[in-house]
C-alpha cells in the first residue's frame, strides 16, 4: 500500500527514551471504531 515505507518512531532517536512519549492504540493501528 505505501510501497513498504514504514513510519519513523521517535523512540529511533538517540536517548529519546529520556524525553519523549510514544503512544500506540489498537483502534488506530487496526481502523477499528472505538
Amino acid at each position: 500500500m505505501f510501497d513498504g515505507w514504514k513510519a519513523p518512531s521517535i523512540m529511533q532517536v538517540p536517548d529519546a527514551k529520556d524525553i519523549a512519549v510514544e503512544f500506540f492504540t489498537l483502534p488506530k493501528r487496526y481502523h477499528m471504531a472505538s
